[in-house]
């Protein structure tokens, strides 16, 4: 007698996604996390996107700061946050400017781990090129594309709404999803796949050595992300 198939079928270890870098679909994988890993994980999200610096300075007092025309606020969030700091005493703007430290090297030192751990890129994907010696590496580990993208917001914010969004939306929910369109694709099929305008067994993206991409930094323009992964910024 002919054994029933399967309803479900799963990738073992990890969910296929792509993500955007630098305008290019690159397909990486997914860490599925265990129970222990999730919670770890979701508890130090929350902790950078809901930081508790910056309720510190979003409160809003009883009466004509929680006043609204139509859907917004009368008093600006901007002018909210100057009031907040300008009432705090000596000692506890010290205490809010020791927590936005403490915040921020959580965050620096929770996104590197997150994304070392959790995030792997397909081979071919994405190549190293030493502009010296004019030799390429392959770039699939996570931790490497924390060391080359670390200053690029955007890239970051991507890769850890890819781990959270993987984990935990159903395949129809990641449909609708930005980073979810290679969950829909079986595993085999997306890592044979070329991200557009690639031509078949070349890398989707060269990156210069660590030199040239310093250069670069200066003049590249900071990308916000919905996310909320940023870190607030003094005033």
């Amino acid at each position: 007698m002919d054994q029933p198939q399967p309803k479900l079928r799963v990738t073992a270890g990890y969910y296929p996604a792509t993500v955007p870098i630098d305008g290019y679909a690159i397909n990486v994988r997914i860490t599925r996390l265990t129970l222990d890993q999730w919670s770890a994980f979701s508890a130090g999200f929350q902790r950078i996107v809901d930081p508790h610096s910056a309720r510190l300075v979003t409160m809003r007092m009883p009466g004509p700061e929680q006043e609204t025309h139509g859907e917004a606020f009368v008093v600006s969030a901007a002018e909210i946050r100057r009031r907040r700091l300008v009432e705090m005493t000596d000692d506890q703007r010290a205490a809010y400017e020791r927590l936005m430290d403490e915040e921020e090297i959580f965050a620096r030192s929770f996104l590197a781990e997150s994304i070392s751990r959790y995030v792997t890129v397909v081979p071919g994907q994405i190549e190293e090129v030493d502009d010296a010696t004019q030799t390429t590496r392959a770039i699939t580990a996570g931790a490497d594309i924390v060391r080359l993208y670390g200053a690029r917001r955007s890239v970051l914010s991507a890769l850890m709404d890819a781990i959270l969004e993987q984990n935990t939306l159903s395949p129809a929910a990641k449909n609708g999803s930005p980073l979810g369109s290679g969950s829909q694709t079986s595993s085999a099929g997306l890592e044979d796949q070329a991200a557009p305008g690639v031509r078949p067994g070349a890398p989707a993206l060269s990156v210069s050595d660590g030199r040239s991409v310093t250069s670069g930094v200066a003049t590249a323009s900071i990308e916000e992300h919905p996310s909320g992964l940023a870190i607030a910024v003094r005033s």
